[in-house]
Order: structure tokens, then C-alpha cells, then sequence
């Protein structure tokens, strides 16, 4: 029904408890539209947030990261099954812990309780690309691309110095071999490679080589060893032809 009258909601101004009860009683084409507006600009706003945690952990190499709760839940489902169409994998899970708290009647009491935590976890390590054979011959091109530059431009020494005053520098790993060579783990377009340099500098030997967890808090223990036992059997090998 056409009621004739201007539109009970206007954006540019506070909602009032009177623009609710005249909105949900005698809803206007005009006012719908409004509501209809808001939510499709707080869909977006929400679904750039969830982008933005997901591309925050990326770039932090995580394959997984908790996405923002909105107070709103139909928000969260809409949202949720719009990653899933783009192939993510949202997984909510629900957790429960035992915790000791003051009563709020008497500061003096403790009670025990069960707090229960609810999360949406985005994850993106084991997803299938939507394109799989675009993302793969991209993906060949561009270890291609960074294959002609690593062989354009070989590794650098990282470390400095030797014997007593030798340190890593900027490398990932680096160790003095035989007092004759350096042996570094580097980073290089987010692949590790292992080197193997003359005191002089001059890089004699690179390949990749794995990190374990990526080397955040510093190289794994049995990855140094890996690495100083394989570069050792490289240079046998020299000098044994």
C-alpha cells in the first residue's frame, strides 16, 4: 500500500524507537531499500575483515587463521558460506575449560565453572584452486621466472667474518666447514637454499633445502645438523675428483 508520506527511516539520522514501530508495522518500498542498503554494506565491510585476517596470516606463512565473530550471526553464515564457495575451508569448533572464579555475591568465594568458546577457523593449506590447471601453469612460470634469476644471479655471502669473529648475519644459518668454507641457509623468494662459499665470497654450491616451521623462532636443531652433513659430503665430493 502507497501511504503517501515521506519515508520513516532516514540514514543520515539516528534510529529512533518511533521510525521502529511505524517501520514495522507500515513498511514502505523506500525504507526497505534502506535496510536492504545497510545490509549490503555491512555484509562487505565484514567479508573484507575476514579477508583481511586470512591475508594477515598469509603473510605471516600460517595456513590457517580464527576469523572475526560478528554480533550479528546470520552475518557469520552468510559469510561463511560465501569463502566456501571461493574454496576455503571454514571449520567451527566448540571448546570447553574449567576455570576457578570470584562469586559475584560474595568476593570472598570462588566458584568453579565451565567456560565454553566458540570459533570460526578459516583454512586454505590442503584447498583445491577453483582454476587448478590456470594456478598451476602460473605457478610453473613463476618458479621458472625465479629459476633464470637465481641462475643470473647467484647467492651472496650473508655471514661475516671468520674463526672467532664470524656471525650469521642476515642468513637463516651459517657455520664455518674445514675453516675453508661457509655454509649458509638463506632465504630467497620465500624458498631456503643451502650455500656453500670460499672464505673469498665466491659462491661454489646452492640447491634448496627445507625449514622446518619456517625458521620463526630460528633453525630446528636437526635441520643445522642436515645441512652441515650434506654440505660436508658436497665437498668430499670435490675433493675427491
Amino acid at each position: 500500500m502507497n501511504y503517501h508520506c515521506s519515508p520513516d527511516l532516514d540514514p543520515k539520522q539516528d534510529l529512533t524507537v518511533d521510525a521502529v514501530s511505524l517501520f514495522q508495522r507500515f513498511r514502505q518500498d523506500a525504507d526497505e531499500k534502506t535496510v536492504a542498503t545497510l545490509l549490503d554494506q555491512e555484509f562487505a565491510r565484514h567479508l573484507k575483515l575476514w579477508e583481511l585476517a586470512i591475508l594477515h596470516a598469509a603473510n605471516a606463512d600460517i595456513d590457517w587463521c580464527d576469523l572475526p565473530r560478528h554480533p550479528i550471526l546470520d552475518f557469520d553464515i552468510w559469510a561463511r558460506q560465501h569463502f566456501e564457495k571461493m574454496g576455503f575451508e571454514v571449520e567451527f569448533s566448540r571448546t570447553a575449560q574449567e576455570e576457578t572464579l570470584p562469586s559475584r555475591n560474595d568476593p570472598k568465594k570462588t566458584i568453579n565453572t565451565v567456560v565454553v568458546r566458540s570459533a570460526l577457523t578459516a583454512k586454505w593449506f590442503l584447498a583445491k584452486p577453483l582454476n587448478q590447471e590456470a594456478v598451476a601453469t602460473e605457478w610453473r612460470r613463476r618458479e621458472e621466472l625465479e629459476d633464470g634469476d637465481l641462475i643470473q644471479n647467484p647467492p651472496q655471502r650473508q655471514s661475516h667474518g671468520s674463526a672467532k669473529d664470524f656471525d650469521e648475519g642476515d642468513a637463516v644459518s651459517a657455520v664455518l666447514l674445514d675453516g675453508n668454507f661457509v655454509i649458509e641457509v638463506q632465504r630467497r623468494n620465500r624458498v631456503a637454499h643451502l650455500c656453500i662459499f670460499g672464505l673469498d665470497g665466491k659462491c661454489l654450491h646452492f640447491e634448496p633445502t627445507n625449514l622446518s616451521f619456517g625458521a620463526v623462532f630460528g633453525p630446528d636443531v636437526l635441520d643445522v645438523a642436515a645441512w652441515q652433513d650434506w654440505a660436508r659430503k658436497v665437498v668430499d665430493g670435490w675433493q675427491a675428483t
